[in-house]
């Protein structure tokens, strides 16, 4: 019944209220179903709710610390805390206020504080911390915001459970709060799996191409089948149908493939469905689509533009400098040589270079007339 959501949010509540066995189902959504999950911090979530040692730990991108005897409530503190966007958070799109970048950072800049925050231990290996908490009086840091992929799926820990303030202490017009949350479950749901899915190797292909389509089965339980029949169906820019044929591939459980043809220029949609049999009878295990364009010319030829935004970011992570025909200009100067493991040194004959040789030549020659003109030779 679990398998049929594609995300589940857990709030406060504490790991007692779950039996080992649903804590088990949990982790099997994230990991099988391919499911997002979500933990909201509160006053009995994460550590202070006791989910050490338990599958939810197992998932979730953080380790989770045991409370001490004589301090239960050092794993949930309350105060004043402001939130700080990582460079990840920065670009994530569940985390976009608004399409500028400056907005966006001087939306969250102006968020109201938090008023808790959840202590965990280490962050995991695969874990990627989206935003961070600052606490008002010590100015130290903790991860608000983190999400790691487990399995098919992904877990995200949101290790406070004050977020409400972002909504109430805002102007009511202000939708900042809604649009975080609407972003964040759509982002959760996206990785959910369908029971069949199809895709193709590239969304661009030229006219008379051929096409690699790739299928994947799974059942009511999400396992790979392996004998499914498929007929896959494909529909031209002008509407004709055509079936193609989609074999089982060796290569991977649930894996089906097989090549279409782009004949004609324009927006071609592949439909796959498939069926199986149990105990005598015809079932469905449902269906997929995808798209794919078809144009002339060849590829290098589609969104040629220059990509402005995302060169200056690279140029930024990297601790280079962009340079736009204004100021060109000053790349001479500005490039300096800096030597590297990946240097290559490379030794020329003294005979090689020209001007040596000129020069040697002149210093013989001068040398040549001195000495006849002083009766040496």
């Amino acid at each position: 019944e679990l398998f049929s959501y594609q995300a589940l949010v857990l709030g406060s509540v504490e790991s007692s209220f779950f039996t080992y066995s649903q804590m088990e189902m949990i982790r099997d959504f994230v990991s099988k179903r391919g499911g997002g999950f979500l933990m909201l911090g509160g006053r009995t979530s994460f550590s202070a709710g006791e989910y050490q040692n338990t599958p939810v730990e197992e998932i979730m991108p953080v380790w989770m610390v045991a409370k001490e005897s004589q301090n239960p409530d050092g794993v949930y503190q309350q105060g004043s805390g402001r939130v700080r966007l990582t460079p990840q958070g920065l670009r994530h799109p569940a985390l976009q206020l608004d399409a500028s970048e400056t907005v966006n950072r001087r939306q969250w800049d102006k968020m109201p504080d938090l008023k808790d925050w959840n202590q965990v231990g280490e962050l995991k290996p695969g874990a990627t911390v989206l935003a961070l908490i600052q606490n008002s009086l010590d100015k130290s840091e903790l991860p608000l915001m983190v999400f790691q992929r487990y399995g098919h799926g992904l877990a995200l820990g949101f290790l406070t459970g004050s977020s409400w303030r972002w909504q109430m202490l805002q102007e009511h017009q202000d939708r900042s709060h809604q649009n975080f949350w609407q972003q964040v479950l759509r982002w959760l749901a996206h990785t959910a799996k369908s029971p069949v899915e199809v895709e193709t190797e590239r969304e661009i292909y030229s006219r008379g191409e051929e096409v690699k389509v790739r299928g994947r089965v799974f059942d009511s339980s999400f396992n790979y089948v392996n004998s499914a029949r498929i007929r896959a169906t494909v529909i031209s820019p002008v509407g004709s149908e055509r079936e193609m044929e989609l074999d089982w591939s060796p290569d991977e459980d649930g894996l089906y493939k097989g090549v279409a043809h782009a004949e004609e220029e324009g927006l071609y949609q592949v439909i796959l469905e498939a069926r199986g049999e149990s105990e005598g009878e015809i079932i469905t295990y449902g269906t997929g689509a995808t798209y794919f364009v078809s144009q002339s010319g060849l590829r290098e030829f589609y969104d040629a533009n220059q990509k402005t935004e995302f060169l200056k970011w690279l140029a930024r992570e990297t601790g280079g400098h962009y340079y736009s025909l204004d100021s060109i200009d000053n790349l001479p100067e500005e490039v300096s040589y800096v030597e590297s493991h990946t240097s290559v040194l490379e030794a020329l004959e003294l005979w090689d270079m020209p001007i040596n040789f000129l020069v040697l030549s002149s210093l013989l020659l001068a040398e040549w007339g001195m000495r006849r003109r002083i009766g040496l030779i």
